[in-house]
């Protein structure tokens, strides 16, 4: 059973679903299918709800993704594949041994297919190779915990039959339901390494189903049972988190899903009811019928776009059908399935395209977008009755039970093809390894300059050791890997020729000035802006080099051409790191930059600090030792946790906002040397003075892999044991760096895919680091020299002589090399002298381009004289060539410059002079009434207004909460801990889980309890006063409405678009500043906003709507259900009839009005409960008559504001501004309804646009 934990459980807080949302580029992510169904019982031999607990849909491979919205006959786009893409060609019958109920492929190794029998077995197998890799029969591991009624349950019969198998979305996880009371979860190490990790008594009786989910950041597992229960259980810890009631049946299965970052549970029982939740206590908040009230599974297209389901009922009669969200009704039936079907049927999607269901013996397929079945076959017989069945992830395999206790492997030609290679890899594998073992490596080395000569390695097995003496491109591989690899393989088969720069002339080089005292340097990174130098010296000072913005660097970036400023605060107090009481000869230096440049972590053997780098201010140290810090990352999706890598081996997950240790992970034999996140894996990976690397899980940190570097016996020991890593960006691929070696290995598995050795024993390398596009790697010597490989064959591509930076001295060479963000050709390299010099290439880059004939091997010879002079005088025609210009093309120019000099000194401008005209922040305490809430928005006529706590009432909805304190004693005054808006209001109205409230009821709740109604509520966003406009822009593109601004004077030259530390008052911009702001400076757009929207693509064509006979709730639940501040009314068809009281679209449709959220503020509270019942286009009427609204220049809500397709950006943005609209009805010359353009499209499009013209100057 699941250990008690003294981990508290996380509140989780959310928004009431919407079956539709509005689409968001995030949502177009693409993630693992949802469950599929797996049944064998005959209806007629038994009781049903006994049938039902026995057979199981497929797992899930949970993945939490957002979706765009869909639309009643709203065509899909997908990939046109054809019918013959289906796997539907056999390859393998694979004996079970019993009856297959439940399969899942591995959502990572596409050819690993995990089985649940019904006699409790589970087994992993390699279907290319038809390997049992692993297996476990059913046994209650802790008998001693289990409850009373399960030991006289299993004391009867102490076996039990698999309900589900599924794969976490990594793979590392596996979870098993079984037909009494039990999960067990799993981690899997590959092979067959799988281990105990879970055991939970999760229900009382039958598990039905499982799930993996991981909202807010924490693995869970979503369970479901015969008590007619949903449960919801902390997968590392067991510890349950929710439970859901409200099913009168048992619960049959549960779909997960996300939504516009709201994650919920679909369930569905036996009696055909479904219902849908959120991890909240507030019960279920959909309650559907099934076709037929049969028992149902659910799945989303892979996409996750389109929500399918298929079932049975008591009398056999099955349905598959596709679901209209936004209406909870059935949008499409399928035909083709039987009439008296035995046992529920199973279906599964694919390729956004295609639906399988197994019936009548045979597998049917139907094209999502045409309800006739598109074939059907047999698998050359033996099929169940109703068989079991399961894609993989890529749809090019299926496996379908058979009925004789087997299993059928199915494939498309790309499935075939996978197949056969591993099947053929397993027979001939002892062949290859003894011919490789007989033949040894294959070697070839570099041309006649020994001093830079190395070995690269390619591993030729992941798992045996590497042998140090191996030679220059090794095969990767004894057998083949039939995996994708990166697509950066390609450049394999380009070969550089060596560029050899001795002489200052042959780069461009700049030494930073530096007025203190000459330290050396152990730490230095650029910021993630690209403008600045940040170094940790050997003493525990930070040095911070700034370029500044001016007419030779309008934009303020890192360049070798122009001197920086050593920065330094008025104070003269640099930022030092604690180093009381420490042995400086011992202590090992590291910090860390957070993502917007306004915090540094650091540590020099003492207490760990945190710093603003904007002020050089310690905000606070923790962390005292011993043990001491040795390495600090933050972690990608969450600034206020960190990983500290510590002295004693450890490595400690902690929280720096609570002062907490949340993990303590342990895996290295010495001190921790580097940390690296990956945001695509969901790992950390770590490296130690040890020579191992090691990678962790984020879920739950346990260790996943680990990896020794495999150093030659004859090369010189790293003395200082400074092992680092650093992330490929596709953050998949590692780079190890140690004194002996480079090498690239492959997460999360850690293996080894090549490796640089130096052929000179005594050489050390003493850094290396990607260039910003993973292109190249900058290595450094401790002869001084620096080497730049392609990064993808490990071949040197240019080498680089201490003379051409520095003059000789033989006592000073780099420690620490760092790379630009942004400038790919650009590093920088920090000497043990204490300078920093950055290093950037000639024109021609860092080495000339390949051969027109690819040879078999690097070639490092000089370049002929001849040809040199003959590459020469054809870059002279060239020159020569491009500046023969007419007239009219320098008339040209000049215009494109001078309107380039225009953009670049608008795009000076920054968030303080957005907000030069802002007025007062309007706020309200957390205990007034959504009432008098209600009556502030409308008496300041705003449509937000944060929501303040005193001191230590921490009641925020899961955003960043924003303190305001004192300006001269720093004391907290206040929290804001969310924000609330109109569409809050309006969605805590329409909410029906009240018992049916009255409005009187509903206002005098206090304004906090209803914070998170909608998502902007849920986080509260910052935006520094020297934020630049672009940074500013990309905020407000994402759909973020409006942000406070920290109005302190010390405040000066911070940057990006998160802020943490308290402010002594603060204002709030909004998205129609923004374009006031950017209609002020019409001029300098002119070239962007003269084009029409349709060109610009600023026209959204999902358009929500209501119709003229919805009345004003009906219209705030419309609003509630898809969480829009807005819909179009649009007259209603005398052709189709229309549920009235659900979104429909819009597209099309005559446009006759609005109905916004913010049209509440023209109503009084007291005004509000009369008007409730009126229809949505009436109420637009009278509330425009309100005093309120006749009070405001411009626009009443009866007007609409519209344009045409080709309107210009210019004219829509005068509308936008002159009537204080937040959207514009894109309309045809018949008045029917196109589209919208909103502010968040405006702002999208003008940045992608500044962007443009930039890469253009």
């Amino acid at each position: 059973m699941a250990n008690p934990s003294s981990v508290a459980n996380q509140a989780v807080s959310a928004s009431p679903i919407g079956l539709s949302a509005s689409s968001t580029a995030a949502a177009m992510v693409k993630r693992p299918r949802t469950p599929t169904i797996n049944l064998a019982m005959d209806y007629q031999t038994a009781d049903f709800e006994n049938v039902l607990k026995r057979p199981r849909p497929f797992g899930i491979s949970e993945q939490m993704n957002s979706l765009p919205v869909t639309y009643p006959g709203q065509s899909h786009a997908h990939t046109l594949y054809s019918s013959d893409d289906l796997p539907k060609s056999f390859f393998a019958n694979i004996d079970q041994g019993s009856t297959v109920k439940s399969m899942d492929f591995h959502p990572v190794q596409q050819t690993l297919l995990l089985v649940g029998t019904n006699i409790g077995d589970i087994t992993i197998l390699e279907v290319g190779s038809r390997e049992r890799l692993v297996s476990r029969n059913f046994k209650v591991w802790n008998p001693g915990a289990c409850s009373m009624t399960l030991q006289a349950t299993l004391a009867i019969e102490c076996t039990a039959a698999v309900n589900q198998v599924v794969w976490s979305s990594d793979g590392a996880l596996l979870a098993v339901a079984y037909s009494k009371h039990i999960v067990h979860v799993y981690s899997y190490h590959g092979s067959n390494d799988l281990r105990s990790h879970l055991e939970i008594e999760a229900h009382i009786g039958s598990v039905n189903d499982l799930a993996f989910s991981q909202p807010n950041k924490q693995l869970w597992v979503v369970t479901c049972g015969d008590d007619k229960t949903i449960k919801v259980w902390d997968a590392v810890t067991g510890n349950k988190q929710f439970t859901f009631e409200g099913h009168e049946a048992p619960v049959y299965s549960v779909c997960l899903h996300q939504k516009e970052n709201i994650p919920f549970i679909f369930s569905t029982a036996i009696d055909g009811k479904i219902k849908a939740w959120l991890y909240d206590n507030l019960g279920s908040r959909v309650d559907y019928d099934a076709p037929g009230h049969s028992c149902t599974t659910m799945a989303y297209s892979a996409d996750g776009t389109r929500l399918f389901s298929c079932g049975t009922n008591k009398e056999g009669e099955s349905h598959i059908v596709e679901w209209n969200e936004s209406e909870g009704a059935v949008k499409q039936t399928y035909y083709g399935l039987g009439k008296q079907a035995v046992g529920v049927v199973q279906f599964d999607t694919t390729r956004n395209r295609f639906l399988a269901a197994g019936d009548e013996f045979q597998i049917k397929f139907w094209d999502m977008d045409n309800v006739n079945l598109l074939t059907a076959i047999n698998a050359d017989g033996g099929l169940a009755a109703s068989p079991c069945l399961r894609f993989n992830k890529e749809g090019i395999l299926l496996a379908v039970s058979s009925n004789d206790n087997g299993i059928k492997i199915l494939g498309n030609s790309d499935g075939i093809r996978l197949l056969r290679s591993i099947e053929s890899c397993a027979l001939d594998a002892s062949r290859v390894a003894s011919a490789a073992a007989a033949k040894g490596p294959i070697i070839s080395t570099f041309g006649t300059s020994s001093s830079t000569t190395g070995t690269s390695i390619a591993v030729a097995d992941r798992s045996a050791p590497v042998t140090a003496n191996v030679g220059l491109n090794v095969d990767s591989r004894n057998l083949p890997d039939v995996r994708p690899r990166v697509a950066d393989e390609l450049e394999k088969s380009k070969i550089w020729k060596l560029t050899e720069m001795h002489a200052p002339s042959q780069l461009r080089s700049l030494r930073l000035p530096d007025s203190l005292m000459p330290i050396r340097l152990v730490r230095m990174i650029y910021t993630n802006s690209g403008g600045a130098i940040l170094a940790l010296t050997n003493n525990a000072v930070h040095k911070l080099w700034k370029w500044q913005k001016n007419e030779q660097n309008l934009i303020g970036k890192a360049t070798s051409s122009l001197q920086p400023l050593l920065w330094q605060p008025s104070s003269g107090i640099m930022m030092t790191n604690d180093i009381c009481e420490i042995n400086q000869e011992e202590a090992v230096p590291c910090f860390a930059l957070s993502k917007n440049d306004s915090y540094v972590l650091s540590a020099s053997g003492g207490k760990v600090s945190l710093f603003n780098l904007m002020t050089f201010k310690t905000m606070t140290t923790f962390m005292a030792p011993p043990p001491a810090a040795t390495f600090l990352a933050f972690h990608p999706k969450d600034n206020n946790l960190i990983a500290i890598g510590m002295d004693d081996s450890s490595i400690q997950i902690y929280n720096v906002r609570v002062d907490q240790v949340k993990s303590k992970l342990r895996g290295h034999q010495k001190r921790v040397t580097g940390l690296i996140f990956s945001n695509a894996l969901n790992i950390l990976v770590s490296s130690g003075a040890d020579a191992q690397l090691c990678a962790w899980s984020m879920n739950g940190w346990e260790k996943l892999s680990s990896k020794f570097l495999q150093i030659p016996s004859s090369h010189m020991p790293d003395l200082s044991g400074q092992t680092r890593v650093h992330f490929h960006h596709d953050q998949i691929h590692v780079l190890a760096v140690h004194g002996s070696q480079i090498a690239i290995y492959e997460a999360p598995k850690l293996e080894c895919l090549k490796q640089w050795i130096p052929q000179e024993s005594n050489r050390l390398i003493t850094d290396a680091v990607y260039s910003c596009d993973s292109q190249s790697i900058y290595t450094s010597f401790g002869d001084g020299s620096v080497y730049i490989f392609v990064a993808t064959t490990l071949q040197v591509r240019c080498r680089i002589s201490l003379g051409a930076y520095l003059p000789s001295n033989p006592r000073v060479y780099p420690v620490v090399v760092a790379a630009h963000p942004s400038e790919p050709n650009q590093f920088a390299l920090g000497l043990t002298d204490g300078g920093v010099h950055v290093l950037e290439p000639p024109e021609e880059g860092w080495g000339s381009l390949p051969p027109p004939e690819i040879g078999t091997g690097p070639s490092i010879s000089a370049t002929a004289p001849g040809s040199d002079q003959q590459t020469r005088r054809a870059k002279s025609k060239q020159r020569q060539s491009k500046t023969r210009r007419t007239g009219m093309q320098q008339r040209r120019d000049e215009r494109d410059a001078a309107s380039a000099k225009s953009t670049l000194r608008l795009l000076e401008n920054t968030v303080k002079d957005i907000l030069a005209d802002s007025r007062r922040l309007v706020e309200v305490p957390y205990m007034a009434t959504l009432g008098d809430t209600l009556n502030a928005l409308v008496a300041n006529k705003v449509g937000a207004v944060p929501v303040a706590a005193p001191p230590g009432h921490w009641i925020g909805a899961g955003g960043t909460m924003i303190v305001e304190s004192d300006k001269l004693t720093g004391a907290v005054r206040k929290h804001y801990i969310g924000m609330v808006t109109m569409l809050d209001i309006v969605a805590h109205i329409a909410d029906d889980q009240m018992g049916g409230a009255d409005l009187d009821k509903k206002m005098v709740v206090p304004v906090s309890s209803i914070i998170g109604q909608s998502l902007e509520g849920l986080s509260l966003w910052t935006l520094n006063p020297n934020t630049s406009l672009l940074e500013c822009m990309e905020l407000f593109s994402k759909g973020i409405h409006r942000a406070l601004v920290p109005m302190d004077s010390q405040m000066e030259n911070v940057q990006g678009v998160e802020l943490v530390e308290s402010a002594s008052s603060y204002r709030m911009l909004t998205q129609m500043d923004l374009l006031k702001f950017l209609k002020d400076h019409a001029s300098e757009l002119e070239d962007i906003i003269s084009s029409s929207v349709k060109e610009l693509g600023t026209i959204n064509e999902n358009v929500y709507a209501i119709n003229d006979r919805a009345k004003v709730i009906e219209g705030i639940k419309c609003l509630r259900t898809a969480l829009l501040n807005a819909v179009p009314i649009v007259q209603s068809s005398d052709d189709i009839e229309e549920d009235h009281r659900q979104l429909i679209n819009g597209k099309g449709r005559k446009l006759i009005g609005t109905f916004s959220a913010t049209d509440l503020r023209g109503c009084h509270f007291s005004a509000l409960q009369t008007w409730l019942p009126l229809r949505a286009h009436e109420f637009t009427e009278l509330v425009s008559t309100s005093p309120l609204f006749a009070a405001r220049k411009g626009l009443s809500p009866k007007q609409l504001v519209t344009c045409h397709p080709d309107s210009p950006l210019s004219e829509v943005i005068d509308k936008v501004v002159s009537q204080h609209v937040h959207r514009v009805w894109v309309v045809d010359q018949q008045g029917l309804l196109v589209g919208l353009v909103s502010l968040s499209d405006i702002v999208r499009v003008m940045r992608v646009s500044l962007l443009s013209k930039m890469d253009v100057m």
